[in-house]
């Protein structure tokens, strides 16, 4: 499915999350977990690894949920997730409201490896993925489903303060409230991706939108390791990252 807009097609059904470029942001991240549920499995009689899809898919559903409560309070918001777990090394961000870095700001990193063995313990299979745990309707499935739902609340009642939400590549809250200083420079274009993958991009000014997008902006050109995620108060959602040194964005497609 296709739309003509400004005399060139466009993917009117566009999802980011389908894309190589967005997961591979947050390969070391998921390498990290995989080998942390490797080290518990040890000991265990039948030991099970886990696959890419089911640590990558939590992930995935969880932001998405964030995205669409965020959508659906009307109130917009912006998501920065940065390269670091470090404050300190944020000197392009003014963080109002810092989370101490204990366990409740890395629940969701918690919550990933109590499911991650909830789904080795009910097989005896070497390696586990997202189908093993989507197809479980045990009522323990049921209630991690809903405690990752709940972070997704979370996460979306904070972008409700003026400001960004900032979270590490692990998912951990690091500040909310937070300002992309204005001393940043704004880069003189950007790109609008035409492809899931961003190989086909179309030049847009930089003057057409709002405040909270060209933070977005000033944020990935500043820090090309990290992703912004901007929500309009119309509904309209946007993936803004580095792609070759060039400041990319996606409209995501969303559900109406």
């Amino acid at each position: 499915i296709g739309a003509i807009e400004r005399g060139l097609v466009v993917d009117a059904t566009l999802d980011v999350f389908d894309s190589e470029w967005l997961p591979a942001m947050f390969e070391r991240e998921r390498e990290d977990i995989r080998a942390t549920h490797a080290a518990l499995q040890v000991g265990a009689a039948s030991p099970t690894t886990v696959e890419h899809s089911l640590v990558g898919k939590v992930g995935q559903q969880m932001l998405r949920r964030a995205i669409q409560l965020v959508r659906g309070a009307r109130h917009g918001g912006l998501i920065l997730v940065v390269d670091t777990e470090r404050t300190s090394e944020l000197p392009m961000l003014r963080l109002k409201y810092r989370f101490d870095q204990d366990e409740p700001s890395h629940r969701y990193r918690t919550l990933l490896l109590q499911i991650l063995n909830a789904v080795a313990e009910t097989t005896s299979k070497p390696s586990v993925g997202w189908a093993d745990f989507a197809s479980n309707e045990s009522a323990h499935f049921g209630a991690l489903e809903q405690e990752v739902f709940e972070l997704s609340r979370v996460l979306a009642n904070l972008t409700a303060i003026d400001g960004a939400l900032v979270l590490d590549k692990r998912f951990g809250v690091l500040a909310f409230g937070a300002e992309v200083s204005a001393e940043l420079p704004t880069p003189e274009r950007v790109y609008r991706a035409l492809d899931a993958e961003g190989r086909v991009r179309q030049p847009e000014a930089v003057e057409n939108v709002g405040t909270r997008h060209r933070a977005a902006y000033r944020f990935v050109n500043d820090h090309p390791q990290g992703l912004a995620v901007v929500i309009s108060q119309d509904g309209g959602v946007s993936f803004v990252a580095n792609r070759d040194g060039q400041v990319v964005f996606w409209e995501q497609s969303v559900s109406p």
